[in-house]
């Protein structure tokens, strides 16, 4: 380029001086430029001094030794208008699906189970984070009576006390969360580190359910359904219309009834006359049998559970989804089961749900670029503190 500038100053007879100067600013300007890549930059955005090169031809647009100076801006505006007339006659490509495409930032949470157990009994606080053995007093009265006699001293009275023996476990559950995917989750509108927790949360209280219902395996932890002082379990007998089964799907109006009956049978025939048909009580059904409720009475109109607000009007009916037994129908391999449980006996609470802290927080901890908290629960399951006051059905 220097060259072909100065023989351009040898035929203008302009001094060599000026022009070498000149050519060292155009080949630094030059250099701080790259390649264009278009026309448009070519012509706006690598220009110098009112200069520019020009392109071999109009699809390769490298740098070569030419030179275009425009005459006037007559000139320059054609060169320009005729560069923009390749880039805007291109065929339309509409309105991008982006601008179209609506992004809700409401997520539709996962659907769990619900966790009925602090329905069906009461949570009851028994120590704090540490506590590994729980130890529940019971007391009983003995004693006889005898004729009187003035030189008599027979006829006693005694105090029988025990302490049932339970012991606590306590299990714990961690998250964590780094920098960048926050920062990611903000752009989508989600809280993040909230869904984290009420996740956490969530899975934990099903935890505790099961091990209120069930027990926990290995320890001298029991459930609602297990406890060693519990009744036996009343066997629901098989239904007319499939003898091979006592699930309720198969059964009419009466023998729902009938098995209903039974479990207040077994309550009140045990409970010294402290439990009747009026009192608060729960009935919770594996919803299998909870969609039998409907079964209608073949005389009318009136259903089972109409019926029973009629005649039970204390119970209340629940689901308890993990008292649903396997196979199709379900409860057809391993039998479903369901629970009577009475609120109060004598005044006091039939069952418990025994628990050291629900929720412990360990607090967050800083790592390189995340952070990291754990929660711990603890937890001795269920108590019944009354077992005369829960029939166990098994069949429905």
């Amino acid at each position: 380029m220097r060259e072909e500038l100065q023989q351009l100053a040898m035929d203008m007879n302009l001094a060599q001086d000026a022009i070498n100067a000149k050519a060292t600013d155009l080949e630094i300007f030059q250099r701080t430029n790259p390649v264009p890549t278009s026309a448009i930059d070519a012509f706006y955005g690598h220009s110098g001094y009112g200069m520019n090169l020009r392109p071999k031809n109009p699809v390769d647009f490298r740098y070569t030794h030419d030179i275009f100076i425009a005459q006037d801006s007559k000139e320059l505006k054609n060169a320009i208008m005729a560069m923009d007339d390749a880039q805007y006659s291109l065929p339309s490509n509409g309105v991008l699906p982006y601008f179209t495409t609506i992004f809700n930032k409401d997520p539709i949470e996962q659907l769990l189970k619900t966790t009925p157990s602090r329905e069906m009994s009461e949570d009851w606080q028994q120590g704090e984070f540490g506590t590994t053995d729980i130890k529940m007093p019971t007391v009983s009265y003995g004693g006889n009576s005898e004729v009187y006699s003035d030189q008599s001293g027979t006829g006693e009275s005694s105090v029988n006390m025990n302490w049932v023996p339970r012991q606590a476990v306590t299990l714990q559950r961690t998250l964590q969360y780094g920098d960048l995917t926050q920062s990611q989750m903000a752009m989508a509108k989600i809280n993040y580190v909230s869904q984290m927790r009420k996740g956490l949360t969530s899975l934990a209280n099903l935890d505790i359910n099961s091990i209120n219902l069930f027990g926990f395996s290995g320890m001298d932890i029991f459930g609602l359904t297990n406890d060693p002082s519990i009744n036996p379990a009343v066997v629901f007998p098989a239904s007319a219309a499939n003898p091979a089964s006592s699930l309720w799907i198969y059964k009419d109006f009466n023998e729902i009834v009938a098995d209903i009956r039974s479990l207040f049978n077994e309550i009140i025939t045990i409970a010294g006359a402290q439990a009747d048909y009026t009192q608060e009580c729960i009935l919770a059904l594996p919803p299998s049998a909870y969609t039998a409720l409907t079964t209608q009475n073949t005389l009318s109109s009136v259903m089972v559970f109409q019926y029973c607000k009629e005649a039970f009007p204390g119970m209340k009916i629940i689901q308890c989804a993990q008292y649903q037994g396997t196979g199709s129908p379900a409860g057809s391999v391993t039998p479903s089961i369901c629970q009577l449980i009475f609120k109060n006996l004598a005044g006091q609470r039939v069952a418990y749900n025994i628990f050291s802290s629900l929720y412990n927080s360990h607090g967050v901890v800083r790592l390189l670029s995340s952070y990291a908290e754990k929660i711990s629960y603890t937890v001795s399951g269920g108590f019944l503190g009354l077992p005369v006051g829960v029939a166990t059905g098994s069949g429905c």
